[in-house]
């Protein structure tokens, strides 16, 4: 049973869709406050097309946000939210539309005795056929975390990582960018931590629509799965 979430949400020049997104949003959280407490914090990471606007407008009463002065990286601003998060167990949500808020019922519903990470794992990515590149990316960084650490995580990617706060705070994670989704995984490994994985919908876009990750953050992926493996 969860006592307490903290839902870090971070934006990036998203102002098409994260007003709808977040609008959903707030109708999972109403439904997660009747069981428990739950903190909600938007991190802006230096937006330039009025995503902040947009941001001020329609967040609820309550919701914390933090605007970065500049472009850091997704892992940035999941780690500035970390700072501030209140809650036992920790979620991020993206601004986008690729993901159904409503599956963070479906997360947070999973959660057994003993639990201390949980993945939605996302079942969209091989529906279209210009997204097979970069699903078959995603599956060869699984693999190799796989080799190195002895766990197989399908989706290490996925951005719906429900983990227990004082965890993730106990990783002084390095990353800025998006190899803090593989980071968070090799140190939950290396720590012994079994992550369960759960079901989760998924609603790919591509770049023309607005999506940010790039093949050349493959290759920061693979060295930080390597410096994760190696580390002191």
């Amino acid at each position: 049973m969860v006592e307490s979430l903290t839902i870090v949400v971070p934006v990036f020049n998203e102002r098409d869709c994260v007003e709808r997104s977040l609008r959903g949003l707030a109708e999972v959280v109403e439904k997660l406050r009747r069981d428990c407490l739950v903190q909600v914090v938007i991190v802006d990471d230096g937006s330039t097309d009025g995503s902040l606007d947009i941001v001020r407008a329609v967040a609820g009463t309550g919701d914390r946000v933090i605007v970065q002065p500049r472009n850091f990286g997704k892992t940035s601003a999941v780690r500035r939210g970390l700072e501030v998060a209140t809650g036992q167990w920790f979620v991020v949500p993206d601004a986008d539309l690729e993901y159904q808020s409503a599956d963070l019922l479906r997360l947070v519903s999973a959660i057994r005795p003993g639990d201390k990470a949980i993945y939605g794992v996302r079942q969209g990515p091989w529906s279209r056929l210009s997204r097979w590149p970069m699903a078959m990316g995603v599956l060869s960084i699984d693999v190799l975390t796989w080799c190195l650490f002895g766990q197989f995580v399908r989706d290490h990617a996925t951005c719906f990582k429900l983990i227990q706060t004082e965890r993730l705070r106990r990783m002084n994670m390095k990353s800025n960018r998006f190899d803090g989704c593989v980071e968070i995984t090799c140190q939950l490994l290396r720590s012994g931590c079994h992550i369960r994985q759960v079901s989760i919908g998924y609603s790919p876009r591509c770049q023309a629509e607005g999506k940010k990750l790039r093949w050349a953050d493959g290759f920061h992926v693979v060295r930080r799965v390597i410096c994760c493996r190696w580390a002191g």
